[in-house]
């Protein structure tokens, strides 16, 4: 038997905006346990969501996305 594939991409809706307007609202320089307090006290399903499938890349995987949304 043979599982299903991964669905590839984010697994919410509109995750790079959410996580844009959580950056936006630290403003400045911010520590990777600041963003995901934000992250976790704005959008917490995303954030449980996520830090399940990601686990132990949860972290890397906010600063990839972080680093390549746009700049403003």
């Amino acid at each position: 038997m043979k599982l299903p594939q991964k669905r590839k991409g984010h697994l919410v809706k509109d995750t790079n905006q959410k996580l844009g307007r959580v950056k936006n609202s630290l403003q400045g320089e911010f520590s990777p346990e600041e963003f995901n307090e934000k992250f976790k006290t704005m959008f917490p399903v995303e954030f449980d969501i996520y830090s399940f499938e990601k686990r132990n890349e949860f972290d890397k995987w906010v600063s990839n996305v972080l680093s390549s949304s746009p700049k403003k």
